[in-house]
């Protein structure tokens, strides 16, 4: 904080950023360019215009997606060396987020820099990445490439008795009742004969997606920890 040098160089926009409640967006967007050197001003007009954001409005008026929309049009149009981005896309619609993966790329492939950017939409943000890396408790579980992890999982549904004769021998993360019926998420690539088999036994049988398979982890991760006896000495 103390480093003016080093915090020009650096863009963090917060899940819910906060502004002086007296300033517009005209305010708060003619001020910006003071904090950085690299500010492009063709960026901010360009992505003002494409969000339409309501330039005469008080910050204290602007709804949760204007507010984000705002965020993200200062932090890449900083250009900043290093721009944090914590989920920044909430209360945009559909559109809105895919005008903000667009400009992302778009920016980046123009002005290079170092993004960080928290997201729990996984598929949407897939497309950004090249290589995925999972920790679980500070150690790496996964890394590989997108694709390579995409193909990483499948989902088997369909009556449960015929659900664990597919996935008898495989290794399984996740499982979902629902009445007589099993969805089950497994890790691994299917297999040439999966596929004859799932038809035969009337089995539903598709591709996780990568957040699928993230988030089957994550619930694997927990169970084998709920699972996990406990070790506590007792002081003598």
């Amino acid at each position: 904080m103390e480093n003016a040098e080093i915090l020009q160089r650096m863009c963090f926009v917060r899940e819910d950023q906060r502004y002086n409640d007296a300033f517009s967006v005209r305010d708060i967007l003619a001020v910006a360019p003071a904090f950085y050197p690299t500010w492009s001003s063709e960026v901010a007009d360009r992505l003002t215009e494409r969000f339409r954001l309501p330039m005469r409005t008080r910050s204290k008026k602007l709804s949760r997606g204007q507010r984000s929309a705002l965020a993200i049009t200062i932090a890449l149009a900083s250009r900043a060396a290093y721009t944090f981005l914590d989920e920044p896309y909430l209360g945009l619609d559909a559109s809105s987020r895919a005008i903000f993966y667009e400009e992302l790329v778009g920016e980046y492939a123009v002005h290079p820099r170092t993004v960080i950017l928290s997201t729990h939409l996984i598929d949407e943000a897939a497309a950004l990445m090249e290589e995925v890396l999972i920790l679980d408790e500070g150690r790496i579980v996964l890394q590989t490439g997108v694709e390579e992890a995409s193909r990483g999982s499948f989902i088997v549904r369909g009556r449960e008795a015929e659900v664990r004769t597919l996935v008898a021998d495989r290794d399984i993360l996740t499982e979902r009742r629902l009445g007589g019926l099993l969805s089950v998420t497994v890790r691994g690539e299917l297999r040439e004969d999966d596929h004859e088999l799932a038809e035969e036994l009337r089995l539903s049988l598709e591709s996780a997606s990568l957040q699928d398979f993230v988030a089957a982890l994550g619930i694997h991760s927990l169970d084998r920890a709920t699972d996990r006896p406990e070790t506590l000495e007792k002081a003598s």
